[in-house]
């Protein structure tokens, strides 16, 4: 039988990054019975998500071996995977990002991975993720780390150039994608079978399918597209009807600003 890995789970106390890891984990049958490491600064709140973790496992029989520390240097070694999102101040300084180049004339939405925003962004993350790369140069050389973190093309070019460290960068949000594509053609979004090119928070659906008949679902959305209610998803249909092909999370990056106005 070959040996189930260990996975650690850097920022797993977050409500959203380490929940939608836990879910990741528990629909991934074939990861059953592995070791899984929660790790986070702030105890209560990985102490809150190993407890969610556990109520799960004993739920499903998922034979998870669930651990939990604020120390990840106890528990990197052996590690066979390491996914990762940090970050400082998060939303605070995110509308920094973006308040600051406005203040000079440069406006851009949000400018978490792009403009000036990005750089801002960039410089506060990597020192936090470069310190990581170099306990698991130390600690667990061949494990692969799987970056969540934000500017995540930008860390991953920085891990790349000054660390061994094998990294991928990830992101949950082409979901965000699907579930604009099943609103619209109103086909269950379990249904829905997406390939898409692109970068983080930039990418083009360059074909949309059916899962259970292979049809090919663009013709179907382009139709009910031009109909549907205009103000869904506008900034994205307004490039989709310039290029052809419906970018994704430019709506989802617009709605997550709105809400953070209006906090």
């Amino acid at each position: 039988m070959a040996k189930l890995p260990k996975i650690v789970i850097i920022g797993a106390g977050s409500a959203i990054f380490g929940l939608s890891m836990l879910k990741d984990a528990f629909s991934t049958k074939s990861l059953w019975g592995s070791e899984l490491v929660l790790v986070d600064i702030n105890e209560a709140a990985v102490k809150r998500m190993a407890s969610a973790a556990q109520k799960m496992n004993d739920a499903l029989g998922a034979e998870y071996n669930i651990l939990y520390t604020t120390n990840r240097k106890e528990v990197l070694p052996g590690a066979d995977f390491v996914i990762l999102s940090v970050a400082i101040d998060r939303v605070k300084m995110w509308k920094q990002d973006f308040a600051i180049p406005k203040k000079y004339g440069i406006n851009h939405v949000l400018g978490e991975n792009v403009g000036p925003g990005a750089v801002f962004h960039t410089m506060r993350n990597i020192p936090i993720i470069l310190e990581i790369c170099r306990d698991m140069e130390e600690l667990c050389p061949d494990a692969l780390l799987i970056n969540f973190t934000n500017p995540e093309s930008r860390l991953c070019i920085a891990i790349n150039k000054y660390t061994n460290v094998k990294v991928v960068g990830l992101c949950h949000q082409i979901k965000a994608g699907i579930e604009i594509v099943s609103t619209i053609t109103n086909i269950d979004k379990a249904h829905i079978d997406v390939k898409a090119w692109g970068i983080n928070h930039f990418t083009w659906m360059v074909d949309i399918r059916d899962k259970l008949t292979g049809e090919d679902l663009y013709p179907l959305f382009r139709e009910k597209e031009r109909t549907y209610y205009p103000e869904y998803a506008k900034l994205s249909r307004f490039i989709f009807r310039q290029y052809g092909l419906f970018p994704t999370l430019v709506m989802v990056i617009l709605v997550n600003f709105s809400r953070m106005r209006m906090k």
